[in-house]
């Protein structure tokens, strides 16, 4: 994953579990938490601001880390496919789907 669509450059709480985040391929999303904290008990500590504003990306970039907590990490190609599916634009996860589903035109 050494492509520049998944490393995170910057990562900073907006709001309630809202992040803004830049790619270093350019890429600056809005990425809504909500639903991801509510369907996964994992990560409900998410939903107190004291933790999700202690937000930075991960070691090596390709995610982000909470509260420097390993059991809060999210990864930088699932946090691109859901910035892309909330701006309501085509990912390549989207493109794999449309292949299995369809094949090859």
């Amino acid at each position: 994953m050494n492509q520049l669509k998944f490393v995170i450059n910057e990562v900073r709480a907006t709001g309630h579990c809202l992040l803004q985040i830049t790619f270093a391929d350019g890429l600056k999303a809005s990425v809504d938490l909500f639903d991801v904290i509510i369907k996964h008990p994992t990560l409900a500590r998410l939903i107190n601001p004291e933790v999700f504003q202690q937000v930075v990306p991960d070691e090596w970039s390709r995610g982000i880390v909470f509260r420097g907590s390993d059991d809060l990490t999210l990864a930088s190609d699932n946090l691109r496919e859901l910035a892309m599916e909330q701006a309501c634009k085509y990912s390549h996860l989207n493109a794999f789907a449309q292949l299995q589903r369809h094949g090859p035109s």
